[in-house]
């Protein structure tokens, strides 16, 4: 699975910047005997490259964007591993958040297991830390708006030392439920 992956990457890149790419790749001396290692380095320095590198999480990200009514909507896709020589690719993340403990998980699970609403989950769990209600989202770097099929989530950071759960309640009117680790990276002071 992880070679078609990886093939289907390099296949997707091929054709969607398929014609960006080689003149990049003159650019930065690909063509000129780089070694292959320096390729994704040199790649973020040139200009609309269709690869960056986040600094705070410390991975190489493909950026790609669409339009949708009027609107630029940026993507980012984590590269996981080397387009170029297939090798995986390191993150920062781990420093970021703490790993969610799959004991943690299954109790709050089992917990809210065949809940239907938000109302029942709040009896659950008792009032969520943070509720957020269908307002346009925005990217947190780019600050362009997302589409979004959120009509509330509701965020629990508090019922576990390890484990954020985020209950969201789409617009069809089904519940997801995500864990995750919790942030404790630098806080960030907003403007």
């Amino acid at each position: 699975m992880k070679k078609f992956l990886i093939s289907f990457f390099i296949f997707f890149v091929g054709m969607v910047f398929g014609l960006a790419l080689p003149p990049l790749f003159k650019s930065i001396g690909v063509h000129h005997g780089l070694n292959k290692d320096d390729i994704l380095p040199e790649l973020i320095k040139v200009a609309n490259s269709p690869i960056q590198y986040d600094k705070e999480v410390e991975e190489y990200q493909l950026v790609y964007e669409t339009q949708e009514n009027n609107k630029k909507i940026s993507h980012f896709i984590t590269l996981r591993f080397s387009p170029f020589t297939g090798e995986k690719l390191t993150s920062g993340r781990d420093k970021l958040f703490t790993k969610p403990s799959p004991s943690e998980i299954q109790r709050i699970k089992s917990k809210i297991q065949g809940t239907k609403t938000l109302e029942e989950i709040e009896q659950i769990l008792g009032k969520p830390d943070s509720v957020f209600n269908g307002k346009p989202m925005h990217h947190a770097f780019s600050g362009k708006e997302v589409k979004s099929d959120i009509k509330t989530q509701y965020t629990y950071s508090n019922l576990s030392d390890s484990t954020e759960v985020v209950i969201t309640l789409h617009d069809d009117g089904k519940l997801s439920t995500y864990y995750s680790g919790k942030y404790i990276g630098k806080k960030k002071k907003l403007d």
